[in-house]
């Protein structure tokens, strides 16, 4: 039969099949064997790094996927409760009593019954429990709420943020900190570095004193190879009111950029718009670093920060700090700052100046602040609009941002002047709990929009800007009388406000709990304590002049008056043991809450710049006196010398 199969012929099939198949692969791998010894090198190279690369693609897809970043925010938080407000508003008193009869004659005895002993926020002398303190908290004292995850978990990003801030003993430490970024930066690629020179009077003699450091900069720098075949090039720049390009081009040449220093001006403006400058420089130099390749290092020397309004409340020049950095940052610059530090929560700092002609010396204010992008501090003491200046522990927020923004640094060097603004060692362990918002300024708007506590003391800093009496009367007893009299009734209308700011604060007192940032907090309880002290301030100072009107005060015997000098009383800041107005009854229950308020300051935020304020506002007092003054002409021609603008 052709259609039937042999007994067997399937196994045999499949021996036949099977030997033919394994005959095949051994040819294959004699032919690829053949192949590979006499294929060139590269190719078989290729072909094996090929098949290692498809190996290690499959890697990732066999471990799970989740990796994540955390970011360690090193502020410590803690939960405070708000001060006991209860206690410290409990009195009907009215602020506004009258020391002053119909017909405005002040009279012979102005009240001292109890019901007007307290002040207009007086509190019943009672004891209650002083809120716990915040101050130095250290590892293993608080369970932090984050933590760096264990050492099995490799999957974990993790970064530490930090502060664009260092903190050196003079200008040499900070010099030396530039040359080393210098170099550092010269190891990669060449360098143009531009230094920036204020040019206020302020600043003559550290001009002169970083020209000297400048050449030690220059000779430390050509003994490194990198520094050769015009690797390095320097440029000078001035600024003040304007900008002053003082080099035509950037050079290698140390005495010519010496000279170039030399003919840096003296603006007699007083104006400083760094940001503004920085701006043209930006823009001037940005070829060095986008077609020439060079990093581009800015070096600004300052000993204040942007110009502001009269009145310290409204950035000019830090207006324009976003448009600065965006600048800087499309023309690849990075800025180095050599400054003071900023003035706490004001603007305004006093310098202690020496005519060079007659060698007399005033008081004239520099702008060196705030270290806030907005105003986070009363603007006045109760009688005008001034404050203890002291230092912040930080830069000037424009300048310290920009530094931060384009990769800089700012250098901290100890303040030269003498009083109270002298630089104060706070820990830093501590202000690092206490950062300023370093963000662009609109974030810092919304976060205080969304925080009532936030806007209601924005609303009080800047409501009582303006808060002042007169601080200075004339000689003459009847002149000083009419004087007085005005000005007590100022002062009631003066402390009434600060009864309103008072109250506003104690209708947000609730939200204090929820406020997470200790700045804030410590922001909240001094502006608790300056406006319950204050108007016990301003209620001496209303007593003084009741008293005085009636009375005009006459200079002892040791105040001679010469050809020329006249008199006129001035009102100072004195402690009620000095010279008080009131009773010891009347002052004593108030007064004792006001030091209270301060201490709780002092507890909760121990070594930082608001205990200090606290402490200097409780060495002053809460009274005033008056003092004769002598007015003499400063100049062989009889007439006043002018305030010069630093």
């Amino acid at each position: 039969m052709g259609g039937a199969r042999r007994p067997g012929y399937d196994a045999a099939e499949t021996v036949n099949a099977t030997g033919h198949g394994d005959g095949r692969r051994r040819g294959l791998r004699r032919r690829l064997r053949r192949w590979l010894q006499t294929a060139p090198a590269w190719l078989t190279s290729s072909a094996v790094h090929l098949a290692v690369f498809g190996v290690l693609m499959l890697i990732p897809y066999r471990i799970p996927t989740s990796l994540r970043a955390i970011v360690v925010e090193t502020r410590l938080t803690e939960e405070t409760p708000p001060p006991d407000f209860a206690r410290l508003l409990e009195s009907d008193y009215d602020p506004d009593t009258a020391f002053f009869d119909a017909a405005g004659r002040p009279q012979a005895h102005a009240p001292n019954a109890g019901t007007d002993a307290a002040l207009s926020a007086a509190p019943e002398p009672k004891q209650s429990e002083l809120p716990p303190a915040v101050g130095l908290v250290r590892l293993g004292d608080a369970d932090l709420s984050v933590r760096l995850p264990p050492p099995q978990r490799l999957d974990v990003a993790v970064t530490v943020r930090g502060e664009e801030l260092a903190i050196v003993a003079g200008q040499g430490e900070a010099m030396d900190q530039i040359t080393r970024e210098i170099l550092v930066r010269l190891r990669k690629r060449p360098v143009l570095v531009i230094w920036m020179f204020d040019e206020s009077r302020s600043m003559f003699d550290e001009r002169q004193d970083i020209k000297r450091r400048f050449v030690k900069v220059y000779e430390e720098l050509a003994a490194h190879p990198e520094t050769g075949n015009r690797a390095l090039l320097s440029a000078v720049v001035g600024f003040g009111k304007d900008v002053h390009f003082l080099s035509p081009r950037p050079t290698d040449d140390t005495e010519l950029l010496r000279e170039q220093i030399d003919r840096v001006p003296v603006d007699p403006s007083g104006q400083e718009w760094p940001c503004k400058h920085l701006i043209a420089v930006a823009q001037r130099y940005a070829g060095f670093s986008r077609r020439g390749g060079r990093d581009v290092m800015i070096v600004l020397l300052t000993d204040e920060s942007g110009q502001r309004s009269p009145d310290g409340l409204t950035p000019l020049d830090g207006a324009l700090v976003e448009e600065a950095i965006h600048a800087l940052q499309e023309a690849r610059m990075a800025v180095y700052v050599i400054g003071r530090q900023a003035a706490f929560g004001f603007p305004f700092v006093p310098v202690l100046y020496r005519d060079p002609e007659t060698g007399s010396t005033r008081w004239v204010r520099i702008t060196r602040g705030p270290e806030t992008p907005g105003i986070e501090c009363l603007q006045t003491n109760g009688l005008s609009h001034s404050r203890p200046a002291i230092a912040s522990g930080f830069g000037p927020w424009e300048l310290v941002r920009i530094t931060r923004e384009t990769g800089g640094i700012y250098f901290l060097i100890p303040a030269e002047e003498s009083g109270r603004q002298r630089d104060y060692q706070y820990d830093p362990f501590v202000m690092k709990n206490y950062l300023p918002h370093y963000g662009p300024r609109l974030q810092y708007a919304e976060a205080v929009a969304k925080s009532p506590l936030r806007r209601r003391l924005v609303e009080v800093f800047r409501s009582t800007a303006d808060v002042a009496v007169p601080l200075s009367f004339a000689g003459h007893p009847e002149r000083f009388r009419q004087q007085a009299v005005a000005a007590a009734a100022a002062a009631r209308r003066q402390r009434a406000r600060l009864r309103q700011a008072y109250e506003a604060l104690r209708a947000v007192a609730d939200d204090y709990a929820a406020e997470t940032s200790l700045r804030w907090r410590a922001a909240f309880d001094l502006a608790v304590a300056q406006l319950f002290s204050y108007q016990i301030r301003l209620y001496q100072y209303e007593r003084m002049l009741a008293e005085l009107a009636s009375d005009p005060p006459r200079p002892d015997r040791t105040v001679t008056l010469r050809p020329g000098e006249s008199l006129h009383w001035r009102v100072r800041i004195c402690r009620a043991s000095e010279k008080s107005w009131v009773s010891r009854e009347e002052l004593e229950p108030v007064q004792q809450m006001a030091k209270e308020l301060y201490a709780s300051v002092q507890r909760r935020h121990q070594g930082t710049p608001w205990a200090k304020l606290a402490e200097i506002e409780l060495e002053q007092g809460f009274s005033t006196r008056l003092v004769p003054v002598v007015s003499r002409p400063s100049t062989a021609s009889g007439r006043s010398e002018p305030v010069p603008e630093l």
